[in-house]
């Protein structure tokens, strides 16, 4: 079963905004603050072409 960071992450791709989703998961918006800081950097993160990471500017 999955945490309700991981659905919310899954309606924040979808568009829902921060405050819609803490109302839907009946939390406060500084709970998705957190979960947004914590998991789903994290997850976005992951989703990066290591090669775009690894840049160098001249």
């Amino acid at each position: 079963m999955k945490e309700n960071w991981e659905l919310a992450y899954e309606d924040y791709k979808k568009g829902l905004k921060r405050k819609e989703i803490a109302e839907k998961y009946n939390v406060s918006i500084n709970t998705v603050k957190s979960w947004k800081t914590r998991h789903w950097n994290k997850m976005d993160k992951k989703r990066v072409h290591p090669q775009r990471r690894k840049r160098v500017h001249p």
